[in-house]
């Protein structure tokens, strides 16, 4: 049987969904531990990695780099020139090996994320982006379909239990707020996205705000309220013309800071609506500790994915106990690369931005959807480890978001492909 690039491109796409969406984890999960449960010695063995995961994760990277490469020297080169942000980043983080307290897994930490980037930017270039989002929700919406199933099977399998807030749906995710954070997106995508409203349409809505109300995940109910609301302001800004839609940019960027200011004003009240202290259930307090070790090496940091996999976390460690990140992107990316790394991640995001928006004042409803996300994921990163965890969703959605502009910017609103000669599933069209 002859292995064509269309083939490849479908085990790609199957591949980065099974691997991201959390399929490949669960299944992983009830052959190695024999059981759904969330105790320590899942973690552990979470933490020492797996060995089918990182066959799996280096069959993406070299299939994607292939992917990637076929396009061609002019594409390629509009690729670099429109990717400097992600350049930067990249060759700094990679840089950081020279430094690293553990440059062995600084290195192996480089090539995953560098299989992320690689994954999304060939499902980008050769999908239309607006079709590869609406098909990424659909996976949430089965992944929380099988949780459901699970929790109606066997509840144990399904929830975990918090000392603060009783039992939580858990699904087929390992972590409760990523989770949750994954069904919220995928509402805001089907919502965004300007999708008929029918009753499989409606039914997909239901499921996935079930599922995050079962989770009771303050912070993902947070994103999605926000989420909807700007996606609300958004769309009813919008305009057929692109100097109304510019003007109507600027307004919400304004709208945008007084809410800020606002929510700042409101913080102590809003968390306690939702039942929450003001230490952000002992964020806080890590991120103080975090912060001794931080000072050490404040401007370069200790290298990519290093602090947590050496000796320097054992002061840490002593004082609090080995939590395997500092449950903030932001801190994270302070120990991974130092104050230089997060303006590096800083200008990423802002570059990001500014791409959605020049999207988002050409009427593409694909540039609602990143700007509402991206929003919300520079709010997650804050608290949730989201931005260069390269193993979870939250980072496989940012770089299929950020890369869907440049996709567009390429080949155009409606195909992204050189040829659109090949025989098209009912959603996608990848290029022959």
């Amino acid at each position: 049987m002859k292995l064509t690039y269309g083939s490849l491109l479908k085990i790609v796409l199957l591949t980065s969904i099974a691997y991201y969406c959390g399929f490949l984890f669960f299944a992983l999960r009830l052959v190695e531990s024999g059981s759904l449960s969330h105790g320590t010695e899942l973690m552990e063995s979470n933490a020492s990695g797996s060995s089918i995961k990182q066959v799996i994760g280096l069959i993406l990277f070299g299939i994607s780099g292939v992917l990637v490469v076929r396009l061609g020297k002019y594409r390629l080169f509009f690729i670099l020139k429109e990717n400097l942000a992600w350049m930067l980043l990249i060759g700094y983080l990679a840089f950081s090996i020279s430094w690293s307290v553990e440059p062995t897994i600084s290195m192996r930490r480089i090539i995953g994320l560098l299989t992320v980037i690689f994954t999304c930017l060939a499902l980008c270039l050769y999908f239309q982006p607006s079709t590869l989002l609406i098909l990424i929700a659909d996976a949430i919406v089965l992944a929380a379909c099988i949780g459901l199933v699970l929790f109606v099977v066997n509840p144990t399998m399904a929830t975990a239990y918090f000392s603060d807030r009783g039992l939580s749906f858990v699904g087929m995710f390992f972590d409760k707020n990523a989770g949750a954070r994954a069904y919220a997106y995928a509402f805001i995508i089907l919502v965004s996205l300007n999708q008929r409203v029918t009753k499989v349409y409606l039914c997909k809505l239901a499921i996935l705000g079930g599922c995050l109300i079962f989770a009771k995940s303050a912070s993902a109910a947070i994103l999605l309220l926000g989420g909807l609301g700007i996606v609300f302001l958004l769309k009813n800004m919008q305009s057929s013309e692109p100097k109304k839609n510019l003007k109507h940019s600027v307004i919400f960027c304004l709208i945008l800071g007084t809410g800020a200011l606002l929510a700042s004003w409101l913080y102590p009240y809003v968390l306690e609506l939702f039942g929450r202290d003001a230490n952000l259930t002992n964020r806080t307090i890590i991120w103080e500790l975090l912060s001794i070790e931080i000072a050490e090496k404040p401007v370069y940091g200790y290298g990519f994915g290093a602090f947590w996999a050496s000796t320097a976390v054992n002061d840490f460690v002593e004082r609090w106990g080995f939590i395997g990140n500092a449950h903030s992107g932001y801190y994270e990316m302070l120990l991974n690369g130092g104050f230089i790394g997060l303006c590096l991640l800083c200008f990423l995001m802002l570059v990001v931005l500014v791409q959605a928006f020049s999207l988002y004042n050409k009427g593409n409803s694909v540039g609602t959807a990143i700007v509402v996300i991206a929003l919300l994921q520079y709010l997650a990163n804050y608290v949730g480890y989201v931005f260069l965890n390269y193993n979870n969703f939250d980072m496989f959605l940012f770089c299929l978001l950020a890369f869907s502009p440049i996709a567009i910017k390429l080949y155009g609103e409606e195909e992204t492909a050189e040829d659109n000669n090949y025989k098209s599933t009912p959603h996608l069209n990848p290029v022959s």
